[in-house]
């Protein structure tokens, strides 16, 4: 058991302790679920003794708002013969200030894809009651709940159950939908005897389709536990697996963690940073640079994805990093997730000072991957923006030209497709940004890259603001012309995006001297429109 110092700053932290230590010791046969070890996961509000260690004189948005959530992670086994038994999974109880009279709220820490847990906010779906009025307290029914994954039962569903739930999945999935093909208006314009025999049809498919789903999801966490666990044995580099030492940070970023260097927030062009201070250069607004990997942490990491990339792909099966990116490797999938979780303790700190209102105070999941650039694979990536709240983009090495990465502006704002800047990484070199900065990376001519991608995700933002993809539908709405939005100017060249934009057709003919797809920096901006 690990320091519990943040939930002992809970008002009832000592009851909290007392009741985390029996479920640890229960031995009640009805409960199938166990718990191997507890540990505080609590974020206390840290910004006003880190604003007192950073220069942001200038920097408008850097508040002392900072999220404070009171929480436990638990790592718990599941029960011989369930798809998820074989290796611990880890959860998260939320203790509200109420607590017991408000019962905690259950999260999924480890990545784990399951029917019942909501894929925006991580925490399990219809189990409040449950939890709240177990005999034996909350966190006894959170044991219970936990138990109630580990399989899945037909769902009891009422007609009105049934229609709500269609007339929202209807909405989103239309004519892709794998489910029966009919509308709720087409439903509602049946006789009784038709629509009753329509909606045990309806009921049967739903339950038969979350019990493949449950199966599906149980059988790729075992195969992720499998590939984690033999890679870990065979793998040429250890010390990536085993606790990262502080020495792998650069040394400025280091010393800003350990509260010894000042944060000197600078603008291209600036005087250089005061001797002693943490630098971060601020390469278009919203975009900060700074020096994060020492060289030894590069080099380990680009070892990795060459040893892991060679094995056999039957064993070691290889993921694509997202849905755009064809070569690299996802780093959750090969077990090291726990040691990208550290990695995203490292980089919070700075986050909660640059992106206050954005999700940096509470980042507290991720989906870590390596992207792999080469002349003969991918070579570039269209203009995007991130599935993340805050990304994290860290340049581990390689020898190559081109290859440079350009930022425009965020989603939903009027420049969202003008040039704000083209860097070029170092070696070691982070960039943190907002997810719905629009970026894209350009022509890779010769030779290699290797970048790290954190995409990080607050819970609690999560929760007051919605998921990407509902942020993104509301941004899509807010851009539109009903909306009053006004696009300032003619998009540039190099911020145009082939998937993402409705509109590419129309300017690709605009455009017709050039080819958009090959994302040619020097190209693309000799076309641009006068801002």
């Amino acid at each position: 058991m690990s320091s519990l110092s943040g939930l002992w700053q809970h008002p009832k932290g000592s009851l909290i302790l007392q009741h985390l230590q029996e479920v640890q010791q229960n031995t009640d046969s009805g409960i199938a679920t166990r718990v191997e070890s507890f540990k505080d996961a609590s974020l206390l509000n840290t910004l006003p003794s880190l604003l007192a260690n950073a220069n942001l004189e200038g920097k408008k948005g850097a508040d002392a708002s900072g999220v404070e959530k009171y929480a436990a992670e638990l790592t718990v086994t599941a029960p011989r013969g369930s798809l998820y038994a074989g290796a611990p999974l880890r959860f998260e109880a939320e203790f509200p200030l109420h607590y017991p009279e408000l019962p905690p709220l259950l999260s999924a820490r480890s990545i784990l894809h399951h029917p019942d847990i909501d894929d925006t906010t991580y925490e399990l779906a219809g189990v409040t009651a449950l939890i709240k009025t177990h005999p034996k307290g909350p966190l006894f029914g959170c044991m219970a709940a936990l138990d109630s994954l580990w399989d899945v039962a037909a769902v009891p569903w009422t007609d009105e159950q049934l229609k709500t739930f269609w007339a929202s999945h209807w909405r989103r999935c239309t004519h892709q939908c794998d489910m029966v093909p009919f509308s709720l208006q087409h439903l509602n314009s049946l006789s009784k005897e038709d629509q009753a025999s329509h909606l045990t049809r309806l009921r049967d498919h739903i339950n038969r389709s979350m019990r493949l789903e449950y199966e599906n999801n149980g059988r790729m966490h075992q195969e992720r536990t499998r590939v984690g666990q033999e890679y870990s044995r065979v793998t040429q580099q250890p010390e990536v697996f085993a606790a990262w030492p502080v020495e792998w940070l650069a040394d400025g970023y280091r010393a800003f963690l350990e509260g010894t260097a000042k944060m000197h927030v600078r603008q291209p062009g600036d005087p250089p940073a005061p001797p002693g201070a943490f630098a971060v250069t601020e390469i278009a607004r919203g975009v900060f640079a700074f020096q994060m990997f020492s060289s030894s942490l590069c080099d380990a990491l680009v070892k990795v994805i060459k040893e892991y990339n060679a094995l056999p792909e039957q064993t070691f099966p290889k993921r694509r990093p997202n849905s755009m990116n064809k070569y690299g490797l996802v780093l959750n999938d090969i077990g090291l997730e726990e040691r990208m979780d550290d990695l995203l303790q490292w980089w919070r700190p700075l986050a909660a000072l640059l992106f206050p209102g954005h999700g940096g105070p509470s980042l507290d999941r991720h989906h870590t991957s390596i992207v792999h650039y080469e002349e003969h694979n991918d070579r570039n990536l269209d203009m995007h923006t991130d599935a993340s709240d805050i990304t994290l983009n860290v340049h581990l090495g390689g020898s190559f030209v081109g290859s440079t990465l350009t930022f425009c502006g965020r989603f939903f704002e009027p420049r969202s497709r003008k040039e704000a800047t083209t860097y070029v990484f170092s070696k070691g070199e982070a960039v943190m940004h907002l997810g719905a900065h629009r970026h894209g990376a350009n022509e890779l001519y010769k030779g290699e890259r290797f970048n790290l991608i954190q995409w990080g995700r607050s819970q609690a933002y999560r929760r007051q603001h919605g998921s990407y993809q509902e942020q993104l539908y509301e941004q899509y709405a807010k851009r539109s012309a009903a909306a009053g939005f006004v696009e300032q100017g003619s998009p540039d060249p190099i911020c145009l995006s082939r998937t993402h934009d409705r509109d590419f057709d129309h300017w690709s003919r605009v455009y017709k001297d050039i080819d958009l797809t090959k994302r040619n920096a020097d190209a693309m901006r000799r076309t641009q429109q006068p801002a």
